[in-house]
């Protein structure tokens, strides 16, 4: 069966929707899920889990260490900052004005990095 989509496919002109490439003046936009209320980012294996979170001003996020090593919390801006976390341990921060707030790991630096967006 593969042979015959491979050969279909490089008939003259002939394409297959599902396997056709898009080109370049397809644009892919993604809405990214806004999430109002509260929040929960979780960090494991070196990463925070989701890296990127849009929700809406108001909305209480809560990072959750559950790596065995620390990890903390720092805003680019200096919003915040939570100390560090151990395994088990929690930080709470209130996002009440909209813009986009970068943050890292004081621990594992700029590498193990992520960003909140926050809209009216």
């Amino acid at each position: 069966m593969a042979g015959l989509i491979l050969s279909l496919s490089a008939c003259n002109g002939f394409t297959i929707p599902w396997f056709s490439r898009p080109t370049a003046n397809t644009t892919v936009t993604a809405t990214p899920k806004v999430i109002s209320g509260q929040a929960e980012i979780i960090i494991q294996m070196n990463a925070f889990h989701p890296e990127k979170l849009t929700v809406r001003a108001g909305t209480k996020i809560t990072w959750v260490n559950k790596d065995p090593s620390f990890h903390s919390v720092i805003a680019d801006g200096g919003q915040f900052q939570s100390g560090l976390l151990a395994l088990g341990q929690a930080f709470v921060f209130t996002f009440d004005t909209p813009g986009t707030y970068s943050y890292y790991c004081g621990v594992a630096g700029k590498s193990l990095s992520g960003e909140i967006n926050v809209v009216p």
